[in-house]
């Protein structure tokens, strides 16, 4: 199964939604890519949403794995970040 942002964006505008769609995509699968290679913009917000998502599999078993954009891989390399 694929979770596609398909936003430009995940920021403190979206990122309920955006936390609120993967959970559901998460919910009916065992394994989920997370696609964020729309994504050209992460603000704090949006950082935290993929954490709570990476954290939300974990806890329920749900493997998952984050394909990113140049964009998305450098913002969190600013955090010291590395998903699977």
């Amino acid at each position: 199964m694929t979770f596609k942002v398909s936003d430009g964006e995940i920021n403190i505008r979206n990122a309920k939604k955006v936390y609120s769609d993967g959970v559901k995509s998460l919910v009916k699968n065992k394994s989920c890519e997370i696609d964020l290679t729309a994504v050209e913009q992460l603000d704090t917000a949006g950082v935290s949403v993929l954490i709570a998502l990476w954290q939300y599999g974990l806890k329920n078993s749900v493997e998952c794995h984050f394909k990113a954009s140049q964009q998305v891989e450098a913002a969190l390399r600013v955090y010291n970040i590395e998903l699977p």
